[in-house]
Order: C-alpha cells, then structure tokens, then sequence
C-alpha cells in the first residue's frame, strides 16, 4: 500500500511538471505576462483562478485593467484560445494518472467513476474560457452589454473546475487507502 502512495506521489509530481510547463508556455506564447503584471500591481486576482464566485462588475474590473495595459487585451484573448486546448493536455495527463492508480490499486473496474471529476473539469474549463471570450468581445463593444448570466455562468464553471481538479489529484493519492493492490 505504501508503495502505491509512493506512486501516487510520483504521478502527482509528474502531473504537475506538465501543468506547470503548460502554463509556462501559453503564457509565453500568448504574452499574458503583461496581464498577470498588471493585475498584480492592481491588487486583482484573475479571474480564472477564483475559488470565490465573481459577477459582471468584477469582471468588467479585471477586464477594464487589462484594456488598459498596453497589449493586454489581445494577449488575454490569445491566452483563453490557447486554454481551450490546454484542458485536454492537463485532463490527459490527470486522466492517464487516475488510470494507471486505478489499474496498480486493482480497482480498474471503478474507472469511470474516478474519471468523471477529470471530465467535468475540462468541460468546466471550456466552458469558463468560451464565455470569457465572448463577455470580453462584449465588454469591448461600445452597443453591446456584459451579460451578468453568463458571468454567473462562468464563475460557477471556474469554482468547479478548481475544486474538480483538486478532488482529482486527492483521489489519486487516497486510491491506495481505498482499494488494496492485487496479489
């Protein structure tokens, strides 16, 4: 059993490598550094990253300091087209570590189960990231209004897929104490 927690140590560093090279690289590729900047100096938390929920004035806030940053609008725009593929890269990797534990604690046939956070995370994401970009679209439009719904929406999809993901890498860890490994 120990050395299956080991394991899952082991799974748990290597997921987080590749989350953390992910990240390093859209935000690289995109240039939301300048983002990320500003909104530190402005005291804000991105919103992608709220565990809280946030509304449409919060959201126009973070927004409105990212219009406001030289080049910041379109490197936030390019970082949530590239976060609509970074899901399928972390929800892989995490999804390919659930199953390995899966398989070395015996409990293979519990799979779908134990996938299912993994799933509904990305889904989450996808979902968080495509109403950014059309909030952010409208935001920018002199006739068109922030809709407070799909602000909701998206604050609701952002709370899930953080607390998803973390539920994900607990059970990885925990799958040992849960199921003992074969012969």
């Amino acid at each position: 059993m120990f050395h299956n927690f080991g394991l899952a140590v082991l799974a748990l560093c290597f997921w987080t490598a590749i989350f953390a090279g992910g990240v390093y690289l859209m935000s690289t590729a995109s240039g939301h550094r300048v983002v990320e900047t500003a909104l530190r100096q402005a005291g804000m938390e991105a919103l992608n990253m709220r565990l809280r929920p946030y509304g449409a004035d919060e959201a126009k806030a973070v927004w409105q300091v990212i219009a406001n940053t030289e080049g910041g609008m379109q490197a936030e725009r390019a970082s949530l087209r590239l976060d609509l593929v970074f899901p399928l890269l972390y929800g892989g990797a995490l999804a390919f570590l659930m199953l390995v534990m899966l398989f070395t604690v015996g409990a293979g046939s519990y799979s779908a189960a134990f996938l299912a956070p993994v799933l509904l995370a990305v889904i989450a994401d996808w979902t968080e990231n495509a109403i950014h970009l059309r909030q952010i679209a409208r935001f920018e439009s002199a006739s068109d209004e922030v809709s407070a719904l799909m602000v909701r929406i998206a604050s609701t999809a952002t709370s899930a897929k953080l607390i998803l993901v973390w539920l994900s890498l607990a059970l990885i860890l925990v799958l040992p104490f849960i199921f003992r490994a074969r012969g």
